[in-house]
């Protein structure tokens, strides 16, 4: 991606891309919208999301980190589009979260 990407408009999705992409996030939600798969995200987000590095980290092991983070973020947004709610919520439901706050 380039700064010049940035200033193109959006492509509009067909109706059939849009079809599959709420038959997509449907998916999503079935497998990690579940308890055990709630658990597996929560899981997926404390080992990557929330994990510190360190300032002397290399750029590589940023850019690797930063690629685990993004993927977490991608499967978080599909399961909350799959369920109609937004990301934050579908957080809120997360085992690891709610044994913590106890």
């Amino acid at each position: 991606m380039s700064w010049s990407d940035l200033d193109k408009p959006k492509q509009r999705l067909t109706p059939e891309q849009e079809a599959e992409q709420r038959r997509l996030n449907g998916l999503f939600a079935r497998v990690f919208g579940s308890p055990d798969g709630l658990e597996v995200l929560a899981l997926l987000r404390s080992s990557t999301i929330e994990k510190p590095i360190s300032p002397d980290a290399s750029h590589s092991a940023l850019v690797h980190l930063e690629g685990q983070r993004q993927l977490v973020r991608v499967i978080e947004t599909r399961v909350a589009n799959g369920r109609d709610q937004h990301p934050s919520e579908l957080r809120r439901e997360y085992p690891a979260l709610r044994r913590a706050a106890e």
